[in-house]
């Protein structure tokens, strides 16, 4: 095992953690390489590639920044099967668009253009489908992304240039950031946080122009509306790193001003509802307080001895092993995998 120190946390480490400790132990602790990584994972770095250079200026066009962050994530294949697909992703994103608006002439919505008899029929499909046969045994064959069949790569790409012109008309308004992309390793209760914050920005009242205080912002690219506690962790960890650079003087144009958290849904839509079924909204914003802090620095300590002590829980065996990192090893599917010695016993009964 590589030297690892239980008290460099980070959101991600304590995380993984908590969600598969099979898969926190060979991340983290014996340094294998995941086996690949899946389509959500390519979606949200593209995100935050473009949004890192949009939110200091929001008046740059984000569908182009968005448009050069494929050139810059993704693996040597994905990138070229990008530069080939852009010839042919207008004439697909126009065709979605058609499609939703035949349907909605009709007093019908159609969710997912693309498993339509329509777009099936169409000279659109016909070039998709031959340009994936050319490029999806290369990209398999690479085995750097997994890509869901409702999720495959074309479509994540029109969607990530339709989503910036939605999300760009959405949040224009809003004063530029801070900073991006803003990296700290801060000291607290004796561990170290290790953590990139997408961005700080003034919180302001959009009809009074009140400032409220300053936002430590974090960007998800959720497909679906979170439990309102999915990131609770997350955040009150970067309100603990922020505070306490603070405090040390080494944030001086946050002094004297009230920090709040927050997270914007990248993907949100007006169809969203929350766990009481009311309208979620599109950036939740949160007050952190003492008890936060404290039950923070309490299950650092827990990770801290459970990590020392080399108690590593698998996870919940609701949880899909498209999601981990090591799918061929998933400790859903063997005691071994998990760490266990037990053997199958063959009785005749």
């Amino acid at each position: 095992m590589k030297v690892f120190a239980p008290t460099r946390v980070s959101p991600s480490r304590l995380n993984a953690f908590a969600a598969c400790g099979v898969e926190f132990r060979m991340k983290y602790l014996e340094g294998i390489p995941s086996q690949m990584q899946n389509s959500a994972s390519l979606f949200g770095f593209v995100m935050h590639d473009a949004l890192s250079f949009w939110g200091p200026d929001r008046s740059r066009d984000l569908v182009k920044l968005v448009d050069q962050a494929w050139d810059r994530q993704g693996s040597p294949l994905t990138k070229r099967f990008i530069v080939e697909y852009r010839k042919l992703s207008a004439e697909a994103r126009a065709m979605e668009q058609q499609i939703r608006d035949d349907w909605r002439e009709q007093g019908k919505e159609s969710k997912k253009p693309r498993a339509t008899k329509e777009w099936r029929e169409s000279s659109v499909a016909d070039a998709l489908n031959s340009l994936m046969e050319k490029w999806i045994p290369a990209m398999d064959a690479e085995g750097h992304f997994r890509f869901e069949s409702g999720d495959p790569l074309p479509m994540l790409y029109d969607e990530s240039l339709t989503l910036a012109e939605t999300y760009a008309a959405r949040w224009r308004h809003l004063p530029n950031a801070l900073t991006t992309e803003f990296h700290v390793m801060e000291p607290w209760r004796g561990f170290s946080l290790d953590l990139y914050i997408d961005t700080i920005e003034p919180l302001m009242v959009r009809s009074t122009g009140e400032l409220l205080g300053y936002l430590i912002n974090d960007y998800k690219t959720y497909k679906q509306p979170p439990s309102e506690m999915k990131d609770y962790r997350q955040i009150v960890m970067y309100y603990a790193a922020v505070q306490s650079m603070v405090e040390r003087g080494a944030l001086p144009f946050l002094e004297g001003h009230k920090l709040y958290v927050g997270i914007d849904y990248v993907r949100w839509t007006d169809s969203w509802v929350d766990d009481g079924g009311l309208p979620f909204p599109s950036r939740r914003v949160w007050e952190v307080t003492d008890e936060d802090l404290d039950r923070l620095g309490g299950e650092l300590i827990l990770y801290r001895k459970a990590v020392e002590a080399h108690i590593f829980l698998p996870a919940d065996k609701n949880r899909s092993a498209f999601f981990c990192d090591y799918p061929d090893e998933c400790c859903l599917k063997s005691t071994s995998s998990a760490g266990g010695s037990m053997r199958r016993v063959e009785v005749e009964q």
